[in-house]
């Protein structure tokens, strides 16, 4: 048993909202705000709009995109200059700021981070989705994103690098944005070199925000649960001893008898 439906307050709130009030009432009936694409999708909207020069760095691109691909005259125009794509790049990068040089280290920073959720996206969206297999990929790009915390200085040592070498080849100096001792509308952690800067209020402030939502919407503890979608026909040989145990389990107010589940579950093979 499960709910669903959107995520605003009047129905997610902890207090007295819809969810909260009926789990009032039927404890087993877990909380699904969106499909799981959705809430992969969350996560990046969430992750990136809660560090700014991140945010600002997506809006930019967003409105370059929109420019080009709402005319085909634009369209025709850039591919007919693709050849020339390093041109295009640096006059990319003198639109934003060439003075902080922001675009190019988070132009490789956030292709590193997100990418890691490219082939769980693609899974998700695919016709053929496995949720639990999902659901695991989710728990291990977690745990990716966890390692990469955790040896952050090594992980951005070479971002810093290929970053800096494309700065340099386009005549662009990387100096490191002016902090004061208050400061609400950018980053400001205190840092000594440029290198730390970027990789202190960028780098590292982004990995712990997308560990937050992976955390937060691909949570451990419901993994049992979606072991029910096995018992589609279709699925029943991923179905073994251990997972058709979980599933009596975790199902045991509403499933009439339990405990003849396995023997169940052999007939519908046969």
């Amino acid at each position: 048993m499960g709910q669903g439906y959107d995520g605003c307050s009047t129905m997610t709130g902890e207090v007295s909202g819809v969810k909260t009030r009926i789990i009032q009432k039927l404890p087993n009936a877990k909380y699904f705000v969106h499909c799981r694409s959705h809430c992969l999708n969350l996560v990046v909207v969430n992750s990136c709009q809660s560090v700014a020069v991140v945010r600002n760095f997506m809006a930019i691109l967003g409105k370059i995109t929109w420019f080009i691909s709402a005319s085909s005259k634009r369209k025709n125009i850039m591919k007919s200059v693709m050849k020339d794509a390093g041109q295009i790049a640096i006059q990319f990068d003198l639109m934003y700021d060439q003075e902080e040089c922001l675009f190019s280290q988070e132009k490789r920073l956030t292709q590193f981070l997100l990418g890691y959720l490219r082939p769980l996206s693609i899974e998700l969206q695919s016709e053929n989705c496995d949720l639990v297999e999902a659901h695991v990929q989710a728990r291990s790009v977690a745990a990716s994103f966890l390692e990469i915390r955790e040896n952050a200085e090594e992980a951005f040592d070479g971002l810093f690098k290929r970053a800096s070498t494309i700065a340099n080849k386009n005549d662009i100096t990387i100096n490191k944005p002016r902090t004061s001792g208050r400061q609400r509308h950018r980053a400001n952690a205190a840092a000594e070199t440029v290198e730390q800067h970027y990789r202190i209020n960028i780098f590292i402030s982004l990995i712990d925000h997308i560990i937050k939502h992976l955390n937060g919407r691909f949570p451990d503890d419901i993994k049992p649960m979606l072991y029910g979608f096995y018992l589609l026909p279709r699925y029943f040989c991923n179905l073994t001893e251990d997972i058709i145990g979980s599933i009596a389990n975790e199902y045991i107010n509403d499933i009439p008898y339990p405990d003849d589940l396995p023997h169940e579950v052999q007939d519908g093979k046969l």
